[in-house]
């Protein structure tokens, strides 16, 4: 996901690589593990349910009331990352897609998930490969496979 605690790369480039226990060392690191994305009925009725802080909304985050921690973000979160950030696409995981992968927010944001059956799930797995500012979704044939937790 993306952070709400940080606007730039340079930020979270800044988080240090090992820590004991992310989500009281790096409000950064935590909140890119598990903030989601939300299509905007979603993301409007957990603002109004949360009673969140405008300014919050107006910035694209919420409460992420799915998970019980971080943040969800809608499309103009991640616009305002992405072109903040002279990006043109966030690439994600941590949420658990039947297919393997989800694409959000016309096509800006999506999430891969590489463990087919993860958790005796019925899920797909997948993976991107990125090639002359090309995305291209693999998706890996697991018909076969055992749980992840088998």
């Amino acid at each position: 996901g993306i952070p709400k605690s940080a606007d730039t790369l340079d930020q979270i480039a800044s988080v240090k690589k090992e820590l004991k226990d992310p989500e009281r060392d790096s409000a950064i690191a935590w909140e890119i593990l598990w903030s989601d994305p939300a299509h905007q009925t979603q993301f409007s009725d957990v603002a109004e349910m949360t009673e969140e802080d405008e300014n919050v909304v107006r910035m694209g985050f919420v409460r992420n009331t799915k998970r019980g921690t971080a943040f969800m973000f809608n499309e103009v979160g991640a616009n305002r990352f992405l072109i903040g950030n002279n990006l043109s696409h966030i690439i994600r995981a941590h949420e658990v897609p039947i297919p393997g992968y989800t694409w959000h927010f016309g096509n800006k944001c999506i999430t891969i998930f590489s463990c087919s059956h993860y958790c005796g799930n019925n899920n797909e797995a997948s993976c991107i490969l990125v090639d002359n500012e090309r995305l291209r979704v693999i998706i890996i044939d697991t018909v076969n496979n055992a749980s992840a937790t088998d």
